[in-house]
């Protein structure tokens, strides 16, 4: 009687999708959601990003930035962590060398490498100081790349990425990298010959304009680096996340919201402003969905836990899993 009636306890949806495979979480400089699935003047403006949404992903489309005082770097740390950042300062700085439980640790636990990659300076955030106690295990900086095309801060997302394909494949066991994209950078300055999206008149010279073709110019380096990694045959067993860290049109000014609301079509508010995409692509899942809970970066962690199967038990997190949440909500620091 027992035999017949034990009943198996229910997996959670998508537990484990990903378990085994390696992982690369791209945070996705000033990216904002409105530009997802968006044509301007009839160009897709995010043609690379929008193929992936369409084949073995899971698309998060109400998720937010909650970013503190440490914009860029609070995005990481809330979503590596699921802990909320600070109004006082970077926590970075704060707490440069306070050894948390998330995301890194806890790949390296299961036998991957953890290392991060961005095209600027080192020590700026005081990342060079704080990854190593957010378990990172190596830092790929500015500094130790060639610095062979460089767009307003530092090394072009395309350069970069061009050049993590070499270091991926000669990786020994698997691996969890960590790239933050640079290009699309507050002011967004792009050269001339750089830019492939044809404004309108009134576009030109607005921060509106520039922002579409930095964002345009980084779904292009997605692109290239998607066709990298398929031709180095990285692609397959690889799980993909990308998520934007803050807005990059701000709507408090005047010219930005007059643009963006003319664009989309509706009020250009707060709701609007901190609406950043989160996409986790799964190559080979079959696995196509758009989750609407409402969901934060605080909820990163717990999210792609479930896909990786990773137990956060000895973890403090505050997010929770948005694929299998009932329901959600996003608390703003700033």
């Amino acid at each position: 009687v027992v035999s017949e009636n034990i009943q198996e306890p229910e997996q959670p949806k998508y537990n484990r999708a990903g378990k085994g495979k390696n992982l690369i979480v791209i945070q996705l400089e000033a990216f904002q959601d409105f530009v997802i699935n968006a044509y301007y003047n009839g160009q897709e403006i995010t043609p690379n990003i929008n193929r992936l949404i369409e084949n073995d992903t899971l698309y998060y489309d109400r998720y937010y930035s909650n970013i503190g005082k440490g914009n860029t770097a609070d995005a990481e740390f809330s979503s590596l962590n699921s802990l909320y950042p600070l109004i006082d300062g970077e926590t970075y700085r704060l707490y440069e060398d306070n050894t948390f439980r998330g995301l890194p640790w806890l790949m390296r636990k299961q036998g991957y490498k953890a290392f991060a990659v961005h095209g600027y300076e080192g020590e700026f955030w005081n990342r060079e100081a704080a990854y190593p106690y957010q378990g990172f295990e190596d830092y790929i900086s500015m500094e130790d790349m060639e610095q062979d095309e460089i767009i307003g801060l530092g090394i072009s997302d395309k350069s970069m990425f061009r050049q993590l394909i070499p270091i991926l494949k000669e990786q020994d066991k698997p691996f969890f990298s960590f790239i933050i994209t640079l290009t699309n950078h507050h002011p967004f300055v792009l050269e001339e010959k750089y830019q492939s999206l044809e404004l309108s008149e009134e576009d030109k010279d607005t921060k509106f304009g520039a922002y579409l073709q930095t964002v345009h110019y980084t779904d292009e380096a997605i692109g290239q680096f998607i066709s990298d990694l398929k031709k180095a045959g990285l692609y397959e067993n690889t799980v993909i996340a990308l998520y934007g860290d803050h807005h990059g049109l701000n709507c408090t000014m005047e010219e930005v919201s007059e643009s963006v609301s003319n664009f989309i079509g509706r009020n250009y508010d707060y709701d609007e402003m901190l609406n950043v995409p989160l996409i986790i692509h799964i190559p080979g899942s079959g696995i196509r969905e758009t989750i609407h809970t409402t969901g934060g970066q605080i909820d990163f962690l717990p999210t792609i836990a479930n896909i990786m199967d990773l137990s956060l038990d000895e973890t403090l997190y505050l997010g929770q899993d948005l694929t299998n949440a009932e329901k959600g909500f996003v608390a703003f620091t700033a």
